[in-house]
């Protein structure tokens, strides 16, 4: 019978017995696709019911030989099959065969979100969700629809009270009265929102969705933005707008869209114009123009006036005139691209107030150098793979944060050269230094990061003694008691996230540094180790990760340690902790 067999696989599921491949031997399935393309066509037969129940049962085989660690039973009775994606605990969870979702489906799923921790539901074989459904998965922090291609007044209002990240990109229209309801005033803020499928929207849906806090909202379906009134209202948008595939942009709709307050990325658009870069010049936030990749020099002088910062990603080339025509941008520049650099380019890209980002230059010459030498903002050069000591001087002489992230040796003269710098240094790719060059980086004013480096020796560490800035050290796992002691000495924070255990000696020369100091990997503290450590008084000691003895966790239960800064886990010990203190009356806390 069906329906016995229905259920006594049901039982069979929920107390993890096991049960045959086929229950019907006339039906012979090769893999799970086969299998899969024989319950579509069954599923609208007469005998439905009849081929669920095989089916089912064929299922359980499949998940019983193949997939015996991913597989779940949802309910006590088996309806449709729930799959898992073969993901860690934070991943997603992916429900491809899923037609629909029950109230008790839903509850489990938040039951495994809280256990898992953040977790993303992909539903996108499901084209209706009821409204006691959508109210159970609120708590989720991504949820993907992308089985609903339409969206009802119903759905639209139990989207309401949805805080997190929602993909809707199978939604192929949004009706006006639609977006009023999901975009209501009084709805709670969302994270995202995702409308991917959308080639058109109207200008009353994107003033429907103004009306709610939405941190992101993202349009990839629009191609061609030509309309003053959709830009205008798109301008007014609080949150950051991500219309990634417009490859057309008239030049009234660019001047609309100049007014929006956020970062404009444009991923596909190849051309600009003059009149439209003058529009975008208007922009005041971040404007991403990664699809170009050819500047013209009325076009470069054109977004040379922009107040804000400019992505260039995509061009591996530029011209002195062009060059010369962005110099009088005010913002940050990221030409990421560039291959290609004239001494006479370098020296009036230098003269733009802000961060320069040339990460696709593999080799600078030290007239390239000198060019940049006066630049003031930051300069990001994270391919060159070698400096000379002569290059090293001159960009030692531009103000703001050094990044040479793609060297993989640093010798003491090219260290010299650097040494006169004031910003900060990144060189987070070298493995190890010496002594001398740790004497030369102690030199500069600012930060620096050796994030590469998972060893520190008392030498190399002797020669950060008295230095101006922070440090950090965040590969490093071991430090002794002298390499404490000279950090302690460093005049800004450090960061030593990798270091997992430390005795009481090396916590108590640390302690006495002034500035920030994080170990937020430290393994169990003991009692030792935390007084040690509170003995910090300017500045805070993070220990975000760490766990604490039974006997560290009643003196943080006890008394005030205001510098160390602990996570939920060591809070929640802190708690339970105090709990039993009033509970047998020793004192309170």
């Amino acid at each position: 019978n069906p329906c016995e067999l229905y259920l006594e696989l049901s039982r069979s599921l929920a107390s993890d017995q096991a049960v045959p491949v086929a229950v019907a031997p006339e039906m012979e399935f090769s893999d799970f696709s086969a299998f899969s393309l024989w319950y579509e066509s069954a599923e609208d037969s007469e005998d439905s019911e009849v081929n669920k129940s095989i089916a089912t049962a064929i299922l359980a085989g499949f998940f019983q030989q193949s997939h015996r660690q991913s597989s779940r039973v949802v309910n006590d009775v088996v309806e449709l099959p729930w799959v898992f994606s073969k993901q860690k605990k934070s991943g997603d969870i992916e429900t491809g065969l899923l037609r629909w979702l029950s109230l008790s489906d839903a509850e489990q799923v938040v039951r495994h979100q809280i256990r898992s921790g953040r977790l993303v539901l992909a539903l996108d074989s499901v084209t209706t969700v009821s409204s006691d459904v959508l109210s159970v998965l609120q708590q989720m922090p991504g949820l993907r629809l992308n089985g609903l291609q339409m969206l009802d007044d119903a759905t639209a209002v139990g989207l309401q009270n949805y805080t997190g990240d929602l993909v809707l990109d199978q939604v192929r229209e949004l009706p006006d009265d639609v977006a009023v309801l999901l975009g209501a005033k009084s709805a709670k803020p969302l994270q995202g929102l995702s409308l991917n499928g959308l080639q058109a929207v109207s200008v009353a849906a994107i003033e429907a969705l103004n009306q709610r806090s939405i941190s992101s909202l993202s349009l990839a379906g629009i191609t061609t933005l030509d309309d003053v009134a959709l830009a205008a209202a798109l301008a007014t948008f609080s949150g950051e707008l991500k219309l990634p595939n417009v490859s057309v942009v008239s030049v009234e709709a660019a001047t609309a869209l100049a007014a929006y307050p956020g970062t404009l990325s444009f991923d596909r658009l190849e051309q600009v114009s003059e009149a439209v870069a003058k529009a975008f010049a208007q922009h005041k936030g971040v404007l991403w123009l990664e699809g170009l990749t050819k500047l013209t020099e009325p076009v470069a002088k054109a977004l040379g006036q922009k107040q804000g910062s400019l992505g260039l990603t995509s061009i591996p080339e530029i011209s002195e005139e062009e060059a010369a025509g962005l110099a009088t941008l005010q913002g940050d520049l990221w030409m990421s691209a560039l291959e290609a650099l004239s001494p006479e380019a370098a020296g009036y890209l230098g003269q733009i107030r802000g961060c320069l980002a040339l990460d696709g230059l593999m080799s600078l010459s030290a007239e390239q150098a000198a060019g940049l030498s006066d630049h003031v903002g930051g300069l990001r050069l994270e391919r060159l793979m070698e400096i000379s000591p002569e290059v090293a001087k001159f960009i030692a002489k531009a103000e703001g944060e050094l990044w040479l992230d793609g060297l993989s040796d640093l010798d003491e003269a090219v260290a010299k050269g650097l040494a006169g710098h004031s910003g900060g240094i990144s060189v987070d790719n070298l493995a190890s230094i010496s002594p001398g060059v740790a004497r030369a980086l102690g030199k500069t004013q600012g930060f620096i990061r050796l994030d590469g480096m998972k060893q520190l020796s008392e030498d190399v560490a002797t020669g950060f003694i008295g230095h101006h800035g922070n440090i950090s050290l965040k590969a490093v796992r071991d430090l002794s008691v002298d390499n404490a002691k000279a950090l302690a000495t460093v005049k800004g924070d450090i960061d030593l996230t990798d270091v997992r255990k430390m005795d009481a000696a090396t916590a108590l020369a640390l302690s006495s540094h002034q500035g920030e100091i994080r170990l937020p990997r430290l393994k169990k503290i003991r009692t030792s180790v935390l007084l040690a450590l509170a003995e910090h008084k300017q500045g805070a000691v993070w220990v975000l990760e760490s766990r604490f003895s039974l006997r560290a966790t009643y003196c943080l239960a006890k008394a005030d340690f205001p510098c160390l800064k602990v996570g939920k886990t060591a809070e929640r010990a802190v708690r339970q902790v105090q709990k039993w203190l009033q509970v047998i009356h020793l004192s309170k806390p």
